[in-house]
């Protein structure tokens, strides 16, 4: 091989490397039930783990689409094949379907993949599925999409899901919501020092970005990898965090001086938030009681005026009465909000889920009530846009605690993004980020 073609080649290496990863990481995650985060090893080179990164949080995204394209080429029950072969298949056909890549090129580097990880017979099934669905490209001819099946296949969601967001929301908003859902996740920064300075390093690293309509030191990037080359994200001088998240601690809206407890606070985002809105002086306690999520709070526990407990809020709560003056409850949640980021959490949820997390949700808010010092503040936030964890909890909270009152969010947040009842509450559809609640109570003096 020439010179002149060895960028071509390793472009093609690190095309079947990043494949061949993302089909072993897309097994765990489907058959062992491994969230798409934790799953991961080292490859050869950023090129690769791109590569990786993409068919791994696209094929889980489109999974139910892909399914049902596949399944027009394969002679046989596709939810019978093997998981590897299975997820070739999947990987094939959203390179052909959803990215559109070359047709030659997509179907080479499937069987070029099959033939690392199966054998000759794998890759001859693989060429030959692949090449006719090219042929047929039955993505161009839409289903109908008037049964609640064939819109969840379209979109590639559970159909408990699709048929509860079409009663509440509507046929539009929920396609809308479910596109929203299939795109890969923006990224959006949040400044800690100097935003003039921020803005010329991201000119300067050819970053194009624009500013958060929400939040002013936020903003949103196309790229993170240059500011990452650049040591910008591991020193400090930006974090990567969502504006919903944002978000809800503007809405705490932390005073330098203020005893703060954040109650579930791994991995960490807005407790680093949290800080430095505090600006040395006051004091956070960061609670967590997972033991496994404990060390992505290390960070914050450097910070003079900062400590990471590992415990349970329940108890900690109740061994720290009135002690706080303010209450950040990030409660555990379906994450129904957050299904971009998150694109296997769709394949993980089920309507059993809010049996089990209402009511620690309000076993939670209860714990934090007993923090809050007379006239202290709680919030109580989720990643969830269901009315059952959120409008309903802040209500039963509410009934069970008259010495709270709800405090409007539009003092601290744009109306556009506050309910009549005075909650914050983002849709991905409507707002173009990830869906959220917030609700501020304010304890009342003796």
């Amino acid at each position: 091989m020439t010179e002149k073609n060895a960028p071509r080649r390793k472009a093609a290496n690190a095309g079947v490397e990043g494949r061949v990863a993302a089909v072993k990481r897309l097994v765990r995650i489907t058959d062992d039930g491994a969230f798409a985060s934790l799953v991961g090893d080292r490859l050869s080179s950023p090129a690769a783990e791109r590569v990786a990164t993409q068919f791994v949080g696209g094929v889980t995204r489109w999974r139910r689409w892909l399914d049902y394209l596949a399944s027009t080429c394969y002679r046989g029950e596709f939810d019978d094949l093997e998981p590897v072969l299975r997820e070739i298949l999947r990987l094939g056909t959203y390179d052909l379907a959803v990215v559109g890549n070359a047709p030659h090129a997509a179907v080479y580097q499937a069987v070029e993949a099959t033939r690392i990880l199966l054998r000759p017979g794998a890759a001859k099934l693989v060429n030959a599925v692949l090449r006719a669905l090219d042929r047929k490209k039955p993505w161009k001819t839409d289903l109908q999409r008037e049964t609640l099946e064939e819109l969840s296949v379209r979109w590639s969601h559970p159909d408990w899901l699709v048929e509860r967001w079409i009663q509440r929301f509507g046929l539009e908003d929920s396609r809308r919501l479910m596109e929203y859902n299939n795109r890969p996740p923006a990224f959006s920064l949040r400044i800690a020092g100097n935003r003039e300075e921020f803005e010329q390093v991201m000119t300067n690293a050819q970053v194009r970005w624009q500013p958060s309509p929400w939040l002013d030191d936020f903003v949103r990037v196309e790229r993170l990898q240059p500011l990452m080359r650049g040591n910008w994200i591991s020193s400090g001088a930006a974090s990567v965090q969502d504006e919903s998240a944002g978000l809800v601690v503007r809405l705490l809206d932390p005073q330098p001086g203020d005893a703060i407890v954040d109650a579930c606070a791994a991995p960490g985002g807005k407790s680093r938030y949290i800080a430095e809105r505090l600006g040395g002086k006051g004091h956070l306690t960061a609670v967590d009681a997972s033991k496994s999520r404990m060390h992505l709070l290390e960070g914050l526990a450097g910070s003079p005026n900062v400590d990471a407990v590992e415990a349970d809020f329940r108890d900690w709560a109740a061994a720290n009465q009135g002690s706080c003056d303010r209450v950040l409850l990030d409660a555990p949640c379906t994450g129904l909000g957050v299904l971009s980021s998150r694109a296997d959490l769709r394949w993980h949820r089920t309507p059993a889920d809010f049996d089990q997390l209402v009511p620690l949700q309000r076993e939670l808010l209860s714990a934090a009530a007993q923090a809050v010092r007379p006239g202290g503040v709680l919030v109580y936030s989720t990643c969830s846009i269901a009315p059952e964890e959120n409008e309903a909890n802040a209500d039963a909270f509410l009934s069970a605690h008259p010495e709270f009152q709800v405090e409007p969010a539009d003092i601290w947040l744009s109306e556009d993004l506050v309910t009549p009842q005075g909650y914050l509450s983002t849709l991905p559809q409507r707002d173009g980020i990830d869906g959220a609640f917030g609700v501020r109570f304010r304890r009342l003096a003796d």
